[in-house]
């Protein structure tokens, strides 16, 4: 990485927030996945990337990403995050409509 040069996932990170706020869902899912392949440990993208499957009715994608993001906030220690990643989860087993998912 260049000096001063911000990392990769940061950068995907970025892109995926201006397609969101742009209406382009798939190119923001797609920004995320990859985001999520660069940091392979950051359960913060796991969870951004959970939820835009979710908005896209990507229910498999979506279910797969929460469990990734719960077992890598478990594995921190982070307890505060963690039974909000597993209401998230449920509500997606449940059927419920991604507008729930506003907390993340």
């Amino acid at each position: 990485m260049r000096e001063g040069a911000e990392p990769r996932e940061i950068t995907l990170a970025r892109r995926a927030r201006k397609h969101g706020l742009r209406g382009e869902g798939r190119q923001a899912m797609l920004a995320l996945k990859e985001a999520c392949f660069v940091a392979d440990r950051d359960a913060r993208l796991w969870a951004l990337y959970a939820v835009s499957c979710w908005r896209l009715r990507r229910t498999e994608d979506a279910a797969r990403a929460f469990r990734q993001a719960i077992y890598l906030r478990g594995r921190a220690g982070d307890d505060r995050r963690v039974p909000v990643l597993k209401s998230l989860l449920a509500a997606l087993e449940d059927g419920r409509p991604h507008d729930d998912a506003a907390a993340a």
